[in-house]
């Protein structure tokens, strides 16, 4: 059973619908879904991007059962936050990435390569585009209990967006399997983005490896003190983005979504984050992490500490520390995204690939052969090349 968007009407066994959030009364949403309705609500009642501030896009949300899953459309937006441009994440920021490659060759290749391959994205209008579960995050979780009808799913969007590319971003083998199978035999194309490390049973995976002995030592003798997500204040919130944008924003590429003092106050208001900081003796933060869990599944998207101090506070250690934790305590596994490569391998970081899956069969036969030129050479030289580099 399909519905079609802008409609305040109930959910029916079976049914799914597809609205602006605005036009869902509190009565319409599904009974276990508050964390999507007070967060796409807010982005209804102020736009999305007083909450991140470089995304542009539109926010929906998909009503399937007794879920609600955030969606974003988009057209172009070539300058957009990765989260909602796939020619961002590829052109932009992968090309960024390639400064931490020593091989002078194989990155002055590899950046002729994307630059062809973001001609063709633009070409094939690749922003044009419906990304499903959406949080904005680096990493989307997927709820493990919801079993989409794929074909349903796609058949509601394409006749909403018949001109725009689907797209399921960070899926990966190890907890979206089921998922993967139905996208594949529903024609998604399976594109690699990155590779990301996993920590399944800690007390095995992570807890026993010698650096994190030395990190635990760590955590007790620091002067910080924890802070924990009922201790953060109202006056941190611009003291968490800031920190926040000081490791993701300015190391790190400029094209990682910009959260703002007001997604630090609302996330952390209705625990869509849970939140835990270091503080130094003047009262101040000096560190934060923020985790979103779903499932038995966590992740930070949140992860920020003052850069200007000196590295042997161990700062980033310290957090990553608190992050594994509490998911020891609270029994999850973590998923802890890309980057630091050495660091979390050393760690019990056990490397998969993550993957985007992509639906074109309805588009032109030019949009399409333009994303499966994309998809060759990124899954044929891109997974090997991530393996063998151990990104």
């Amino acid at each position: 059973m399909i519905h079609s968007t802008e409609t305040n009407e109930k959910l029916s066994s079976g049914a799914i619908l597809l609205s602006r959030p605005e036009d869902v009364s509190v009565g319409a949403w599904p009974a276990n879904a508050e964390l999507a309705r007070n967060y796409l609500t807010r982005i209804a009642a102020i736009g999305a991007q007083q909450l991140i501030s470089n995304v542009q896009t539109k926010s929906l949300v998909l009503r399937d059962g007794n879920f609600a899953v955030p969606l974003t459309v988009n057209e172009t937006e070539y300058t957009n936050t990765y989260v909602c441009s796939p020619y961002t994440a590829f052109a932009l920021y992968s090309k960024a990435e390639m400064r931490l490659l020593e091989n002078t060759l194989l990155r002055s290749s590899l950046g002729v390569l994307v630059d062809l391959l973001g001609t063709a994205m633009k070409v094939g209008q690749i922003n044009k585009m419906v990304q499903v579960n959406n949080w904005m995050f680096s990493t989307n979780l997927y709820d493990p209990v919801w079993q989409p009808d794929i074909d349903n799913l796609t058949k509601l969007i394409t006749q909403q967006y018949p001109d725009h590319f689907i797209c399921f971003r960070s899926l990966n083998e190890w907890s979206n399997s089921q998922l993967l199978t139905k996208l594949r035999a529903a024609g998604y194309t399976l594109i690699a983005s990155r590779q990301v490390y996993i920590y399944e049973d800690l007390e095995s995976s992570w807890r026993p490896h010698k650096n994190v002995q030395h990190d635990l030592r760590l955590l007790r003798k620091t002067k910080y003190s924890v802070v924990y997500n009922n201790q953060i204040l109202e006056t941190d919130y611009g003291r968490m983005a800031e920190l926040y944008d000081l490791l993701y924003r300015q190391k790190y590429p400029e094209y990682n979504p910009a959260f703002t003092p007001e997604f630090i106050r609302h996330s952390h208001e209705i625990g869509l984050l849970h939140y835990q900081g270091l503080r130094n003796g003047n009262g101040v933060l000096d560190g934060v992490v923020g985790m979103f869990r779903v499932g038995d599944v966590t992740s930070a998207p949140i992860v920020g500490y003052d850069i200007a101090l000196s590295q042997k506070l161990g700062l980033y250690r310290l957090l990553i520390t608190l992050i594994f934790l509490t998911a020891t305590k609270e029994k999850c596994a973590v998923n802890l995204s890309s980057g630091a490569a050495s660091f979390k391998r050393l760690r019990g970081g056990a490397p998969i690939i993550e993957y985007s899956a992509v639906y074109d069969k309805h588009l032109s036969p030019v949009r399409r052969a333009m994303l499966q030129s994309i998809a060759g050479p990124v899954n044929k030289i891109g997974i090997p090349l991530l393996q063998k580099l151990k990104l």
